[in-house]
């Protein structure tokens, strides 16, 4: 008996050791997908009532699996956008990695309903207005006026000061910056979160918030660089 009681202690320690463990959610809320905004399980076109479905699947219907092995399922942009230009005058690549996942609904070219099978390349359903990115920006396609994506986040240790070490420096409970980096590159995934319901605080799905009530003003910003 005292060994099924010890046994039955450090599991409900193991448990609770767990709860409290630090997740990576927009700023911290933990709400998750269910009826946040990328939740279309009840939407009419969404005949099969999932929420992952819609981006993710589990077996290859003839569908385009992504490269980084996310099981995509969506159709994806094939627009050429206008980029960021730096300060040396360089202007950064076509966008890559993730950041073309979440263009390929936020750039308004492809419908939503374009997913497993259905709709293909006829989608009806797209983004607009300030969901759309880049939003409210006349020119289409223009990612010139918005924090620049795909872009390698620079940082060399007792150079690039204005940034601070993406190995050390949390981003809010999401780990550290090198954790929401993808391929070493800042994307869309790295401020936000997509998979979170931005419905508490009115976080935009951003891993920390910006508001000074919440914390610190322009926390995100902040995260990265050191200003």
């Amino acid at each position: 008996m005292k060994k099924l009681t010890l046994i039955a202690v450090a599991a409900l320690a193991a448990g609770a050791l767990m709860l409290s463990a630090p997740t990576a959610y927009a700023t911290g809320s933990g709400a998750g997908i269910a009826g946040s905004s990328h939740d279309f399980s009840t939407e009419t076109w969404n005949t099969r009532e999932e929420i992952c479905r819609t981006c993710h699947v589990p077996h290859d219907h003839q569908r385009d699996i992504y490269q980084l092995g996310l099981l995509w399922n969506h159709s994806t942009s094939t627009a050429t956008y206008t980029t960021y230009t730096l300060d040396d005058g360089t202007a950064v690549g076509q966008p890559d990695g993730t950041s073309k996942l979440c263009l390929a609904c936020h750039d308004g070219t492809v419908g939503i309903d374009d997913w497993d099978g259905q709709n293909t390349g006829a989608g009806t359903v797209f983004i607009g207005g300030d969901d759309q990115v880049p939003g409210n920006i006349t020119a289409p396609n223009d990612l010139s006026r918005t924090h620049p994506l795909s872009v390698v986040y620079d940082y060399v240790p007792g150079v690039t000061d204005e940034m601070n070490d993406p190995a050390t420096t949390p981003m809010g409970t999401s780990g550290m910056i090198n954790d929401v980096l993808d391929l070493g590159k800042v994307q869309c995934s790295t401020c936000h979160d997509v998979h979170d319901n931005e419905s508490v605080n009115a976080t935009h799905l951003l891993r920390v918030s910006q508001k000074a009530s919440q914390g610190q003003a322009s926390g995100l910003c902040l995260s990265c660089h050191n200003k």
